[in-house]
């Protein structure tokens, strides 16, 4: 089993991967990090998931946040005494025709690896909707055709109540309606149509631009992508695809 960790803004995402099936995944606030803390989170949930310490037979990282890389390296090695596999844009089959792979972060590394591996010889765009929501084309010889970020739901919620004096953050939910009757409800609307929109827009233009004579498939991912699996907007939906493509990578290139 491997444990694998995708190190974001928002949260520490680990999951305990098994034949490239995530047979459990925690979430660990990035902002809360601190070493004596997370290794009693990371006990506890051992506890609580009945995980043995032997059972982890290595550890991976994805990290888009430098500053907690090292941390969670120490804690592999004093923990589990191994060497961490570390994502990055040396270690993948991935090519670039224009541009530079640099530009790139080791989670839509791990996203566009994990499409490789489980929809081979297919064109797909990845949608990762997370802190950031990110777009990523690729064809099916494993060429990186281009992409676009935008801000994510939190990041456009924080906006609006740190610019507007009366306007405050709210829970982020699936809205189902455009004419909310309430503050709340209609900043839900707000948030939720304007990442819909944009990202039927986004995904039409790199079908157009990239994909003029393929059917791409559209896959879904991220921790704010749940809200948005009832929308038409992707072809499959993959949860877990980032922490799949940690795994896949971390054997991959431990094997040579």
């Amino acid at each position: 089993m491997i444990m694998v960790f995708d190190i974001g803004n928002t949260h520490i995402t680990i999951g305990f991967v098994k034949e490239g099936k995530v047979l459990c995944e925690l979430r660990y606030p990035s902002a809360n990090f601190l070493p004596g803390d997370f290794l009693k989170y990371i006990k506890e949930q051992f506890s609580l998931k009945k995980i043995k310490k032997n059972q982890i037979n290595s550890c991976a990282i994805s990290s888009v946040v430098p500053a907690l890389t090292e941390p969670i390296k120490s804690f592999c090695k004093k923990e589990f005494k191994k060497e961490p596999f570390i994502v990055d844009n040396k270690n993948t089959i991935l090519k670039i025709k224009k541009g530079s792979i640099a530009d790139l972060g080791a989670d839509r590394i791990a996203d566009i690896e994990a499409a490789l591996f489980l929809y081979p010889k297919r064109d797909f765009i990845i949608l990762d909707f997370g802190t950031a929501n990110t777009f990523c084309a690729v064809s099916k010889e494993g060429y990186y055709l281009g992409g676009a970020i935008s801000a994510g739901l939190n990041l456009m919620m924080k906006a609006l109540a740190q610019g507007a004096a009366q306007l405050g953050e709210v829970p982020l939910t699936e809205a189902k309606f455009a004419a909310g009757l309430t503050t709340q409800t209609q900043i839900q609307a707000g948030l939720y149509f304007t990442l819909l929109g944009g990202a039927k827009e986004i995904t039409k233009r790199l079908k157009e631009e990239v994909f003029p004579k393929s059917k791409a498939l559209v896959i879904g991912t991220g921790g704010i992508a749940n809200l948005y699996t009832k929308q038409g907007i992707f072809d499959v939906f993959e949860p877990n695809l980032t922490l799949i493509g940690i795994a896949y990578l971390a054997q991959k290139y431990k094997k040579g």
